[in-house]
């Protein structure tokens, strides 16, 4: 055996020998151990880093690479340095790591960087400028890519994102209530079997949720797959779609436009198609602009970062939905439908007979609330046992779209109507579930009695009240009455106002809309008050009594 050994073998044998320069090798710069300790006038001293070359052999690109020792952490990093015109900079080629970034792949890093750089051997750019050229060219080119693949985004393609977000705010944190996101599915998914397989919940913040019912797809990923764009759809269903309409996704034409290319035009022709109602038309074009808005504000940027004007607005050239004369809207009839202070008393006294309580229980107290509070039933269904501060004497009501809460402070008739709850509270249920678990005030009829043990269950909104239709219906054949829920809530502003004279500001701080909202909505007399108005004008104009 020959005593002649190679520099590169004595540093794998001796792992503490202190050669001039380290084999480029990954076995030999993981096991080297050099020396920190330098010797100067002072004496001996030890330092942080120290470098040493790399012994590279051939016409590799990494001759004249060091790699630089740190004495407390041990990394090791690759470094060259570059000489052009008499002066140097470093340009660091990075950190050794055994198995991932060694000599292979540093020499496949520095390949592009020498062809650019160096002619003949010799330094003649800066690797630094070319690596900040290299940068911005690739940037741009992903840029093109992105701007590309933005262009190809169809209609389709931002109403599956939107699902799948859960129909976000755009100007708010959270999601939209659960009857928005019911509204949204149907004019951009409905009309279809999908619809079929979803649950429209929302969280105790009111944020909308939507969920999957169980045995069917659990994802919009797989929903879309299961019915795909102009697949499941429900051409007529005397309830659900009576009309014969087509969702966004499923209109083909529609659906398949490029979202960065809509014009107010296209939105307009669209909205404007077929002999749709007023009101359908202003829900579909706010549903498209929600939908754009989520486009414009999605962090992906779908429409570039310098997006055109939302094209369904309706100013600025924007969309002109034209109002019939004649309403299509059956409910339309009791627009100026107003109840008389012996309609309300007539009702009141009805809603609290023992028939009543026993056929409708619930859903009659929640319309005497309605009909005492002057609040929207939506909003009056949601209300739960910690929304009522008996400290206080007020009931906290959570509005769905603003997410705000109003007062509804006490009185005789609140508060018979709380104890009343409570009352049918207990016939209804066994005394096992507390009303810490079951948070509603007005509870669902059709409550599982076999589902109480499930506390999911039992805090869910299954289990409040969510229509009041029935009682609702019932009530006006039984006093022959006209209008609908939202007459009680105009019973109760226009009064304020007429009868008990107050002014639109006074009667915003109890029922919580504006007063702008006031004055143009329910500042209409019904015939008895236009009658004393009247009279008051003959007396003080004419001097007729």
């Amino acid at each position: 055996m020959t005593d002649i050994i190679d520099e590169e073998v004595k540093a794998k044998l001796d792992l503490t020998l202190d050669l001039k320069s380290c084999p480029f090798a990954d076995y030999s710069i993981e096991r080297y151990v050099p020396s920190f300790e330098t010797k100067d006038k002072g004496g001996t001293v030890t330092r942080d880093t120290v470098d040493f070359p790399l012994n590279v052999k051939g016409s590799s690109v990494c001759k004249g690479l060091k790699i630089r020792w740190h004495r407390k952490t041990g990394t090791k990093t690759f470094r060259m340095v570059v000489w052009i015109n008499g002066k140097s900079t470093i340009l660091n080629c990075g950190i050794f790591q055994r198995g991932v970034y060694g000599v292979e792949e540093v020499e496949e890093y520095l390949k592009p960087i020498v062809k650019a750089c160096k002619s003949k051997g010799v330094w003649v750019k800066y690797p630094k400028e070319y690596l900040v050229e290299k940068k911005i060219e690739e940037d741009r080119i992903k840029q093109e890519e992105e701007d590309k693949k933005k262009e190809e985004i169809r209609v389709k393609h931002i109403v599956e994102m939107a699902c799948k977000e859960n129909f976000p705010k755009t100007k708010q944190e959270g999601t939209v209530s659960a009857t928005s996101l019911r509204v949204f599915c149907l004019y951009l998914l409905g009309y279809n079997k999908r619809t079929d397989h979803l649950i429209f919940t929302e969280d105790d913040e009111g944020n909308g949720l939507i969920r999957f019912k169980p045995d069917g797809p659990q994802s919009f990923t797989e929903l879309f797959k299961m019915y795909p764009s102009g697949v499941g759809n429900v051409t007529y269903h005397p309830h659900k779609n009576p009309n014969r309409e087509r969702s966004v996704y499923d209109t083909l034409e529609f659906a398949n436009k490029k979202i960065i290319d809509l014009l107010p035009g296209d939105i307009e022709d669209y909205v404007n198609k077929d002999k749709r109602s007023y009101g359908y038309k202003n829900n579909l074009l706010d549903t498209l602009s929600h939908l754009w808005s989520f486009a414009r504000y999605h962090q992906s940027k779908p429409l570039g970062k310098n997006p055109s004007l939302n094209p369904c607005r309706r100013r600025d050239g924007g969309i002109t939905i034209k109002k019939s004369k004649k309403s299509k809207f059956k409910g339309s009839v009791h627009n100026k439908t107003i109840y008389t202070t012996e309609q309300l008393l007539a009702i009141e006294k009805k809603l609290w007979t023992e028939e009543y309580e026993k056929k409708w229980g619930f859903r009659a107290m929640a319309l005497a609330f309605i009909c005492n509070a002057g609040k929207r039933g939506e909003e009056t269904l949601k209300i739960q046992h910690p929304d009522i501060d008996y400290k206080n004497e007020e009931v906290n009501l959570r509005l769905t779209k603003t997410r705000n809460v109003e007062k509804v402070d006490f009185d005789d008739d609140i508060i018979k109507i709380i104890n009343k709850c409570k009352e049918l509270r207990k016939k209804l249920l066994p005394k096992t579930v507390s009303i810490h678990s079951l948070k509603w005030l007005f509870i669902s009829p059709t409550i599982d009695h076999a589902k109480l043990h499930d506390d999911v269950y039992v805090r869910s909104h299954q289990t409040r009240l969510k229509r009041l239709d029935g009682c609702m219906k019932a009530l006006k054949k039984d006093l022959d009455l006209p209008g609908s829920m939202k007459t009680f809530r105009k019973a109760f502003d226009t009064g304020a106002i007429h009868k008990a004279k107050l002014s639109a500001e006074e009667v915003s701080a109890v029922s919580g809309q504006s007063a702008e909202t006031i004055r143009r909505s329910y500042d209409h007399p019904d015939k008895e008050m236009r009658k004393s108005i009247k009279k008051k004008i003959r007396l003080k104009v004419f001097n007729k009594a």
